[in-house]
């Protein structure tokens, strides 16, 4: 919820909070997902991108090497947002499928759908083919819509209705109402920020400043994440 709402000085001081009972009491499973939490904190308070993904691959290797699963796959998922900043993004793509997979057989199904997220947003810019990102959206969608996950819900429905407008489905051009995402400002500054992007490839000046505009405030809400190179 901190992240989602962009609070980022209570998920600091949950995050710290995690690594001062890991120092204190010795680390466990349950620390791994919230402890590697605090790379982003590194992000939002100090723009460290370099110590965030130091800090949450040092976590996932820790995890690995004591098999602490699901949690640390709750790690992977983090480090597939943060990886893109140093590492191509395909890396980051094929971690974020890893972490599906991985909360999946855990049981954890709410943070597979936000892996889902990481992983479309890499997609976009290096998978093969458009059917083969449209492909993972609807899979995606599908996985969202049995679990009842809203957030992944409307976070991927705009990156299909991005496919759309790019495989001529729809008018990048037409006019699509964002404002039923307003509730929840990460999923609205998808809509604007995939819109935006469709807006730039359809030459479509007005509709790029408008949606790009809309999605700057939001920025705080996806620190860190893949999408908000595209501003």
């Amino acid at each position: 919820p901190c992240l989602f709402v962009g609070d980022h000085a209570k998920n600091v001081w949950l995050s710290l909070e995690a690594l001062r009972l890991w120092i204190e009491y010795g680390p466990g499973p349950t620390l791994v997902g919230p402890a590697s939490t605090a790379a982003v904190a590194t992000v939002t308070q100090r723009g460290d991108y370099a110590a965030a993904y130091r800090a949450v691959r040092r976590i996932l290797t820790f995890g690995e090497a004591r098999g602490y699963e699901p949690d640390t796959s709750h790690a992977r998922f983090l480090f597939s947002v943060l990886c893109s900043w140093f590492e191509p993004v395909e890396h980051c793509v094929q971690a974020g499928q890893m972490a599906r997979d991985g909360l999946i057989a855990g049981g954890d199904l709410t943070y597979a759908g936000y892996a889902w997220q990481s992983i479309v947003a890499g997609l976009l810019d290096c998978a093969p083919s458009l059917d083969t990102f449209v492909a993972e959206v609807d899979a995606g969608l599908a996985f969202a819509r049995r679990i009842g996950s809203e957030s992944t819900i409307e976070c991927l429905e705009s990156y299909r209705w991005l496919a759309g407008a790019l495989s001529g489905e729809n008018p990048a051009t037409a006019t699509v109402a964002v404002e039923r995402y307003a509730s929840n400002p990460q999923t609205l500054f998808f809509a604007h920020i995939t819109r935006a992007v469709g807006a730039a490839i359809s030459a479509d000046p007005v509709g790029l400043a408008r949606h790009t505009a809309a999605a700057m405030p939001l920025l705080p809400t996806v620190i860190g994440h893949y999408a908000v190179s595209y501003t």
